[in-house]
C-alpha cells in the first residue's frame, strides 16, 4: 500500500515537473519539490532496508530457538544415558558402565554440535541473502524513479501522463 502511494506521488511529482517544463522549458523542479521527492525516495529505501533487517532478525531468532531445542535434546539424552548407566552398573561393573556412558555422551555431543553448526551456518546464509535482497530492492528504487522521469512527456511529446497513472496502470499520450 505504501509503495502504491509512493509510486503515485512519484509519478505526480515527475509529471508535474514535466508539465512545468513543457510550459516553461527553463523552469525546473523547485527545491522544495526536489527535497520532498528525495525524502520520499530515501524513506522508501530505508523501509526496504529495515524490512530486510527484520527478516534477518527473524531468521536469527528462529535459529536460536532451533539451537536451544537441540541443546535440550542433548541434555535429555545425557539424562537417559546416566539413568541407563546406573541400571547396568550391577551387570557390567561401575567402571565399564561409566566408560560406555562417556563414549555414548561424546557421540551425542558431537552430533548435537554438528547439528547446531549446520543450523547456524544456514541462518547466516539466509540472513546474508535477505540483507542482499533488501539492499538490491533499495537500490532499484532510484532506477525506478529515473525510469519514470524518462517516460514523462516533455515539451508536448508522447509520454507518461500524470492523470490516470498509478502503480499498476500507466496513461501514455500527449
Amino acid at each position: 500500500m505504501q509503495l502504491r502511494f509512493f509510486f503515485s506521488l512519484l509519478v505526480a511529482a515527475t509529471c508535474a515537473t514535466s508539465v512545468a517544463s513543457a510550459a516553461d522549458s527553463d523552469s525546473k523542479m523547485t527545491d522544495a519539490e526536489k527535497a520532498r521527492t528525495k525524502a520520499q525516495i530515501d524513506s522508501l529505501k530505508k523501509q526496504k532496508l529495515q524490512a530486510g533487517q527484520k527478516q534477518a532478525q527473524q531468521t536469527a531468532d528462529t535459529a536460536k530457538r532451533d539451537v536451544d531445542e537441540v541443546e535440550r535434546r542433548r541434555q535429555n539424552l545425557h539424562a537417559e544415558i546416566d539413568q541407563k548407566r546406573k541400571m547396568y552398573d550391577w551387570k557390567v561393573g561401575t567402571e565399564r558402565s561409566k566408560a560406555a556412558a562417556a563414549v555414548h555422551k561424546k557421540e551425542v555431543d558431537e552430533a548435537a554440535n554438528a547439528e547446531k553448526a549446520k543450523i547456524i551456518e544456514h541462518a547466516r546464509k539466509k540472513a546474508s541473502a535477505q540483507h542482499a535482497a533488501a539492499k538490491k530492492n533499495a537500490d532499484n528504487i532510484n532506477e525506478s524513479a529515473e525510469g519514470l522521469k524518462s517516460q514523462v512527456s516533455k515539451d508536448g511529446k508522447f509520454g507518461l501522463q500524470p492523470k490516470g497513472s498509478s502503480l499498476h496502470v500507466r496513461n501514455y499520450g500527449k
